[in-house]
């Protein structure tokens, strides 16, 4: 059984990096539409029996989308340690961690990278960028301590090569495409996309705001 866990911000603090060209509000519809994303795609995968939302009290509840309450929302690392806590996490055979902010990823690559793992294994994905960690895969669920953040990807992969476990480096490009920096939201608007982050951009009249700059 594969669990998938997606760690999400306060709406009120994600995507700051984008506040010189998004206002507050707009970011918070942003970080929605790409998490609606996420969730459809995870819906979609055969191989994902359940989805838990790490948020804290603020945030809505999805329909058919567990929740785990953070008491206080500190960053994706503690948002793991606290999915771990909870038996339905911990117990599983394997737990994908993805982040809320990948608009593009598919059903296809999902499917791709959780594929049937082997016991005792790490499965990871970076960005685009090579910097930071766009997925992990763990079998079991608590075989890895996280370290997310600026050069994550890296750090996991270290950290992982001296646990004496199969590590697996899957690059797929919807998986490889975050949405953290103003080039990334300006490159992401460049294609029309299926795709709610898209609709939103294009309705609420963002995209034609950013095909000017």
């Amino acid at each position: 059984m594969v669990v998938a866990v997606v760690p999400l911000k306060n709406l009120k603090s994600a995507k700051s990096r984008l506040s010189d060209i998004l206002a507050e509000g707009e970011r918070q519809e942003l970080v929605l539409a790409m998490l609606n994303d996420v969730l459809v795609t995870l819906k979609e995968s055969q191989l994902v029996e359940e989805i838990f939302i790490v948020a804290d009290k603020h945030f809505n509840p999805v329909s058919n989308v567990q929740m785990i309450t953070e008491t206080e929302n500190r960053g994706y690392d503690e948002a793991i340690i606290e999915a771990l806590r909870d038996s339905r996490v911990n117990e599983a055979q394997s737990m994908l961690i993805l982040p809320a902010d990948l608009p593009l990823v598919t059903k296809d690559e999902l499917n791709i990278f959780i594929g049937n793992p082997e016991d005792k294994s790490i499965r990871i994905a970076g960005a685009r960028d090579q910097d930071g960690t766009n997925a992990l895969l763990m079998k079991p669920p608590s075989l890895l301590a996280t370290s997310f953040g600026v050069g994550s990807f890296e750090r996991h992969k270290r950290v992982a090569s001296g646990l004496s476990v199969k590590i697996e480096e899957i690059n797929l490009p919807g998986l490889a495409f975050d949405m953290d920096t103003e080039k990334d939201l300006i490159d992401f608007v460049k294609t029309k996309s299926d795709t709610n982050t898209y609709r939103f951009l294009n309705e609420s009249g963002i995209v034609k705001r950013l095909t000017k700059l």
